[in-house]
């Protein structure tokens, strides 16, 4: 999966810190996000957040980097093999940040990227070449407009104010803001990658740390194929038919009787899709019927071959290990369940007292 996403045109990435148990005081890791958009969401977990931990993220990619203006990638864009395109959103919130102090120019501000935000909008699902000639057209000269104010207003301003500041990044990101002028594909901010770490982010609140480096790298195996899954979209017939063939490798045929004593409910008060929306494939035919929990269950089984595939042999036996218990606690959930005699109707018996 990191070596079909590194073939991408560029790619988005964003980073968050994470605490990690330790005997005697938690430590701090990073959990790093990579996106090819339309084609892979990948997690990485690291003990620093440095440019070793870059190296290891994106060895061997050359192209585009989607990036925020941090230190860490300054000496991949030294070789040139890698370019760095600038996310305007993080050029905006610096402005927010400074309407208190200088309403008046960051407004100003505000105006000029709000128009190129507009214009991307409206031509969100043009073509490569089509948007780089509305670009060229109407999205460069309010670029040039928003520079020439700022290195108008940089003398003007207050040292160290808040509107010091979001100039002197707009200005220091000049070269890297205006990349996405060259090429139709480059978005113009790096939300995707920064909405998709949100899902570690979220999770931190809840959990607060993780319990361990092997757990924060199995964290990242299942959040990869969760959130790649999720940005492919379940309902498309490609991958539908993939889980479906994994589906029936793994378990060969899941029958209704199955899926009630999985869900406890029959296939019918589950919400049916239509034939038409529910592609087939050669895989389910043979299989026989299929069951509507038969993706989720692929889905859970493709998640814990890829589990043991990427993690070490100590993690894999405990993997396996976990598996067998909980294959044990369902045998014997449902053997004490088919054992226990039924009430018969004196349980259900009015008392003559009451």
């Amino acid at each position: 999966m990191f070596t079909d996403a590194k073939s991408a045109p560029y790619l988005c990435v964003d980073a968050t810190g994470v605490l990690v148990q330790a005997p005697e005081r938690c430590r701090h890791g990073h959990f790093w996000v990579m996106v090819a958009p339309n084609k892979h969401v990948l997690y990485k977990f690291s003990h620093r957040h440095d440019s070793d931990a870059v190296d290891a993220l994106l060895a061997g990619y050359a192209g585009y980097l989607v990036a925020d203006a941090h230190a860490v990638y300054d000496h991949l864009y030294a070789t040139g093999t890698v370019v760095e395109v600038g996310c305007w959103c993080h050029g905006r919130r610096y402005f927010f940040k400074a309407l208190e102090s200088d309403p008046e120019r960051a407004k100003v501000a505000l105006v000029k990227i709000g128009a190129l935000f507009k214009i991307e909008r409206a031509h969100a699902d043009a073509p490569r070449k089509q948007r780089e000639a509305v670009r060229a057209l109407k999205s460069k000269p309010i670029v040039d407009d928003f520079f020439e104010w700022c290195k108008a207003e940089e003398d003007l301003v207050l040292d160290e104010s808040p509107i010091a500041k979001a100039i002197g990044y707009a200005l220091n990101q000049q070269l890297a803001l205006r990349r996405f002028l060259d090429d139709g594909r480059l978005p113009l901010h790096n939300n995707i990658s920064e909405l998709n770490l949100r899902r570690e982010v979220v999770g931190r609140r809840n959990w607060l740390f993780v319990g361990s480096e092997d757990g924060a790298k199995a964290n990242t195996v299942f959040v990869s194929l969760i959130a790649s899954c999720r940005m492919l979209g379940a309902s498309s017939p490609t991958p539908t038919c993939a889980i479906c063939s994994a589906s029936c490798r793994a378990g060969r045929n899941t029958g209704s009787s199955s899926s009630r004593l999985r869900t406890g409910r029959t296939p019918s008060s589950r919400a049916t899709l239509s034939s038409s929306s529910t592609p087939t494939c050669s895989a389910a035919s043979r299989s026989g019927s299929r069951s509507p929990d038969a993706p989720r269950f692929a889905i859970a089984r493709v998640s814990y071959d890829l589990a043991l595939s990427m993690s070490g042999t100590g993690q894999t036996e405990r993997i396996q290990r976990t598996s067998r218990r909980a294959r044990r606690r369902r045998r014997s959930a449902a053997s004490s369940c088919s054992s226990r005699p039924s009430p018969g109707r004196s349980a259900f018996r009015r008392d003559p007292r009451s």
